[in-house]
């Protein structure tokens, strides 16, 4: 493609994909994670449209990048919490009460009541 047909974001691409990566990837572990973040700072770039409008373009680019990266650590932490809500509630429906072991000792002692009324 010539370089005159290139679209604002082939080039906004082209310019500023790598150094999006290495900024990412500096920040988090795991390529694929930072390819995804790159991706979703060119999603809003191309949101929002006039970016010719835009004083400093690099300054933007990557204060998008920092929102992305807020998101993506709020996202989660949310995940997180939820993972340990559920962790607990298993573990609430898993513990054993005293009065649970007694009705398990009482019907655990029946069958062996029975056996002896057997004798």
């Amino acid at each position: 493609m010539a370089a005159a047909q290139k679209t604002e974001m082939e080039i906004l691409a082209a310019r500023y994909a790598g150094p999006l990566r290495h900024f990412f990837a500096r920040r988090i572990s795991g390529s694929a994670d930072a390819e995804d973040l790159v991706q979703d700072v060119f999603v809003r770039l191309a949101r929002h449209g006039r970016l010719n409008e835009i004083e400093y373009l690099e300054g933007y680019v990557f204060q998008i990048a920092r929102n992305v990266l807020r998101d993506r650590q709020r996202r989660l932490a949310v995940r997180a919490i939820e993972c340990r809500e559920e962790a607990d509630h298993v573990a609430d429906d898993a513990a054993i009460s005293p009065e649970r072991i007694l009705i398990g000792r009482e019907a655990l002692e029946r069958p062996h009541d029975v056996g002896q009324a057997h004798d």
